[in-house]
């Protein structure tokens, strides 16, 4: 019998509860463009946007993220850096922030929680890159 790839109220209580919680204010920079990343991020309370630079003028509405939303996967499967800017869009904005190293333990001792969690990653990027527009949209 095939265990579900569908994370349980269970696997959400054992990956949050090693996440740390930072507030921010409206236009306050959550995460910037470039910055290194291993780690996970997702809204608490409140709204974020995404954004790029296209050049120091002009930046592009990627996205508009609300509650139980995350961000960061894509540096944080990458390893690399952020690819966009997530910025606060109200001022009750809670991100918990859910580090790379807290997973890779928690995933040595559930060691089936980590195919759950890492399919849950990708539908949210395939969701992400069917609903994203080409260009996405000019915030200026």
């Amino acid at each position: 019998m095939q265990e579900s790839l569908v994370l349980s109220k269970d696997d959400w209580t054992k990956i949050l509860s090693g996440a740390k919680t930072n507030y921010y204010k409206t236009n306050e920079v959550v995460i910037h463009e470039g910055d290194p990343l291993c780690c996970i991020f997702q809204v608490a309370q409140g709204y974020c946007r995404i954004v790029t630079h296209s050049d120091s003028k002009h930046t592009k509405l990627l996205e508009t993220l609300n509650s139980g939303c995350i961000f960061g996967e894509i540096s944080f499967i990458e390893g690399g850096k952020a690819s966009a800017t997530v910025i606060s869009s109200s001022d009750d904005t809670a991100i918990l922030v859910i580090e790379g190293y807290y997973l890779n333990v928690l995933f040595q001792y559930h060691p089936r929680l980590a195919p759950r969690f890492y399919h849950y990653l990708c539908t949210v990027l395939a969701k992400r890159l069917a609903e994203r527009t080409p260009g996405g949209v000019d915030e200026n």
